[in-house]
């Protein structure tokens, strides 16, 4: 029987073994994505959260300005 009849019976698959050894490729990836997937997605949270936090210094600075800006509209808000 020549590829192409064997292809038109959907013998290739069956006669080979080709779709048990395609069904192992992809839960094994599947396997793979559920175990590699999260750590990737904690390591990527732990960066962000490292990288954004900020320092007793810059808070200090930042609320500071805030109180400046806020006394400079009541001021002005007072001469109006």
């Amino acid at each position: 029987m020549g590829a192409r009849a064997r292809i038109e019976r959907g013998l290739d698959f069956v006669d080979s073994g080709k779709m048990e050894r395609d069904a192992m490729d992809l839960s094994s990836m599947q396997g793979l994505m559920v175990i590699v997937g999260p750590i990737v997605l904690a390591a990527a949270l732990l960066w962000a959260i490292l990288r954004n936090r900020s320092s007793k210094r810059q808070l200090d600075e930042t609320e500071a300005a805030t109180r400046r800006n806020y006394d400079a509209h009541d001021a002005a808000d007072r001469d109006r």
